[in-house]
Parts: C-alpha cells; structure tokens; sequence
C-alpha cells in the first residue's frame, strides 16, 4: 500500500511539473492564488476526506489485527463450532469407534475447502484414527496434555505451540475440537487441526471483509455528516454576518446623520461665540475667557464629529478621493507651515526633509496631508516641550513615501499592531489628559489602505516613534 502510495505521488508530482513548465513558457503559476479561490467549503470537503483516508489507512491494520487476535485466542468457540458443524456433516459416534477413510478423507477435504491445515481424527482412547502422516495413524496418544483437555469438553487452540515458527507455517496453530454430540455422554473423540494463522479463510476473511465494509460504509457516512454539520454551520455564519453587516450599516448610517445634525448648531455656536468677541470690546476679561473656552471646545467636538464621520465613511465604503497632479515638494513647503505653528506652541523644533525626485504626482493632497497632519499633531500632543518633530518625504519610482518621527516616549512593540485600532489606548490616563477618541490612527489607516498604499510604526520604549506610509505616484498622462 506504501510503494503504491508513494509510486502515485511521484506521478502527482511529475505531472505538475510538466504543467507549470507549460504555463506561458516560463515555468511559473500562482498555486497560491488559486487555492485561494478554491471556496471554503471545497477546501474543508478535500480535508475531511483526505483526514478520513488517512485515518482508514491508520486504524485498518490495528483493527484487523485486534480481530485475529480475538478469534484466535479471546474466542476460541467460535472456531470449535464451524470445525464441528463440519465435522458433524461427515462423522457419527460410531465413525470414532470403526474408522471409515471415505468419511474421513471427505471430512478432510470438506475443512481443506474452509481454509482449514492438516487434519488429524483422535477416538475416545486417545487412538489416531486419521492423519495427514499415515503412520501415525493406530498409535495411542492418551497421554497428551492437549488431547485430555479435549476430552473434558474444552476446546485448546495454542499458536505456535513448540515456541518456533517456521517451517510450512508463518504463525503455526493448533486446534483440539472435541466431538460432543447429543445422544452420548462426554466426547466421542477429538479432531485435532494443524493451522496457520494467517490462512484462515473462513471466520476471519469473512470478517475482515465485513470489517473493510462497514469501515468504509462509517466512514463516508461520517464524511457526509460532517460535511452537512459545515455546511449548515456556513449557512448560520453567513445569516449572522448578514444580520451583522446590516446592523453595523444601520449603526454607521446613524453616526453619519447624528454627525451631521450635530455639526450645524456646533457651527453657530462657534460663530456666535467669534462674533461676540469681535464686537464686545467692552466685555469683561471674565466673559472673554467663557469666550475663548466655548470656541475651543467647540472646535474639539467639531474635529470629533468629523473623525465619526471618517470612520463611518470607511465602514461604509464612501469615501471620495480627488486625485489631481501635485507638485509634491511644493505642496508639503506650502503647508507645512501648519505644524511649524503647533510644534513653537510647545517650544519644540520642527524639521522637514524632503528627499530628491519628489517630483509630481497624481495624488489626493488633501487626504495624504490629513493623514500627515494628525500624525503630526499626535507626535506633538504626546512628546515633552522642547523636543523636535520631522515630517520626511521621499520617492522611489512610482510609490511616495511620508514619516513622522518624534522624541517621544516611543510606544513598546507588543502594541505595534493593536495601536491601530479604533478606540485602542495605549496609556488611557495619557490620552485622557490630551482628549480625543482614539480613532485617529485607525482613519489614517483606512485613508491609506483605501488610495492603495499602507501604514505602519516603528518604535521603541523611550526611544521616539515613527509613523511611516506609502501611497502610490500616480504619473500624469503624458
């Protein structure tokens, strides 16, 4: 079964290599990609097949062995009956009293045709009467350990009784029958049959031919059984996902008109709030500050509606771009100047290094700058007073690359990946001192993703951060 196993193998693996050296003359195919495509419940079919083979394949052998062993020694009637059955078909009580070689040699061929060894027939003396070797036969035996447990009614099978296989057997067996029969008292005599295991064609092939059967009947009911159970398991995920996708657009389509509704009365307060410090030059220093501190907040609920507003735009797969060509050095000197601004707020210095070839770029500046920007302020927010910021820029072919780095405490590496999702707080009591949602990184995240290039960090404990990306250079048509 293994040479066969291994020979098919080997074939698999030829063919596949001739096919992939056909594919467009270069000897190369996306496996991987296809096996992707292969749809979920195919995949689990071929495993759960292959898992049930293999498994046929493991258990068979032990089972079958487990079988030989308990009708060779753990159930010796078994064998005593269909060696009397037969026998019975063939000889009387009177037979063991005045042997008849037609009987005998009928009932030696009617056991042969059952697989059964060398036959050899013991009256109640302990007499041969028939054996294969004929000058045995008229010797008394009575002294026979195996005969006189025979005569007392009880059926001795011994394997391998002389401690040495070999010879015209494998596994050599030995069987005493006694021939018990209704009308007389104690065994009319004893047939003794010479065996080798393995040849047993009678009980054990039967069984072992219903073994392979119901083995393989259980197992492709088991197949289909776990195939249903996947497959209604798929139909009560697929339901769930529904369920689940229609409620998270219904909670999304609630964010996005809440934000919305919100962001008109925000607007009037803060231009109310403008227009009274405009023209209230006369207003006490008290009520100026009220002033200043609606206006402030304000603003800070506004950029919070706003973030809501992003991240139900992602969720919702709604997000506009506008790509234009952009002078990309151009485009980060003129605005840089907006994080110039916040970082001298906080006495600290900032650096911008723009590498050579930027050049232009079909690109959303207005996305890429926001991304940039919160970024940025997030490097400021989170850094002590007088350390330094850089916002780097640079190009390789048709991809741009942006980073932010900073002096600040930095962030372990075990919150790498977590950081970028909504919500996540790295130090809670931190971001609450600065305020904000924690929904920042996760938009620049879903920005960067949406135009097609991706975000990542790299940091340190106590040694800064750096927040870097990519979005694709789009080349103007020439």
């Amino acid at each position: 079964m293994l040479e066969i196993l291994c020979s098919a193998a080997d074939e698999c693996l030829r063919r596949a290599g001739s096919y992939l050296k056909r594919q467009d003359g270069k000897g190369r195919m996306d496996l991987a990609s296809r096996w992707k495509d292969v749809p979920a419940q195919r995949k689990f079919q071929l495993f759960s097949a292959l898992s049930l083979f293999l498994v046929f394949l493991l258990l068979f052998p032990i089972l079958q062995t487990v079988i030989k062993e308990y009708y060779v020694q753990l159930n010796p009637s078994i064998l005593a009956e269909q060696v009397q059955l037969i026998s019975k078909g063939y000889l009387s009580p009177e037979d063991f009293e005045d042997a008849r070689p037609e009987r005998l040699l009928a009932l030696e061929r009617a056991l042969a045709e059952q697989g059964m060894g060398q036959l050899r027939v013991w009256d109640a003396r302990g007499e041969v009467l028939h054996a294969e070797n004929h000058s045995m036969i008229g010797l008394r035996f009575p002294e026979n350990e195996r005969f006189q447990q025979a005569m007392l009614g009880l059926t001795v099978i011994e394997v391998d009784p002389e401690g040495k296989a070999g010879g015209n057997y494998q596994q050599p067996m030995e069987i005493y029958v006694p021939m018990l029969f209704p009308d007389i008292k104690g065994p009319a005599g004893v047939i003794e049959i010479h065996q080798d295991v393995d040849t047993l064609t009678g009980i054990l092939h039967t069984t072992r031919v219903k073994l392979v059967f119901f083995f393989l009947v259980s197992l492709v009911i088991l197949y289909f059984i776990l195939n249903a159970v996947y497959a209604e398991s798929q139909r009560s995920m697929e339901t769930a996902l529904r369920e689940l996708r229609l409620t998270s657009a219904k909670k999304n389509d609630f964010i996005s008109i809440a934000a919305h509704e919100l962001k008109t009365p925000i607007t009037v307060i803060r231009g109310y709030a403008q227009l009274l410090q405009l023209k209230g030059r006369g207003v006490p220093p008290k009520v100026r500050e009220v002033l200043d501190t609606i206006e402030k907040e304000t603003e800070r609920l506004e950029s919070q509606i706003n973030e809501m507003l992003d991240i139900s735009r992602i969720d919702l797969q709604t997000l506009n771009f506008v790509y234009e060509e952009t002078n990309v050095r151009a485009f980060l000197e003129e605005r840089a100047g907006d994080i110039e601004q916040l970082a001298r707020k906080k006495s600290m210095t900032f650096e911008l290094q723009l590498g050579p070839g930027l050049g232009s770029a079909i690109i959303d500046k207005d996305r890429v700058w926001q991304v940039i920007l919160n970024l940025a302020v997030n490097a400021i927010k989170f850094s002590p007073e007088g350390k330094r910021v850089w916002v780097k820029a640079s190009r390789d072919r048709d991809t741009l690359q942006f980073s932010v780095r900073d002096e600040g405490p930095g962030i372990p590496r075990q919150f790498h990946t977590k950081i970028f999702e909504r919500l996540y707080q790295v130090d809670p009591a931190s971001t609450r001192r600065q305020g904000g949602l924690g929904l920042g990184l996760a938009i620049c995240r879903g920005f960067i993703e949406a135009m097609g290039g991706r975000l990542w960090l790299q940091s340190e404990a106590g040694k800064g951060a750096e927040f870097s990306f990519t979005v694709p250079a789009r080349r103007a048509p020439s």
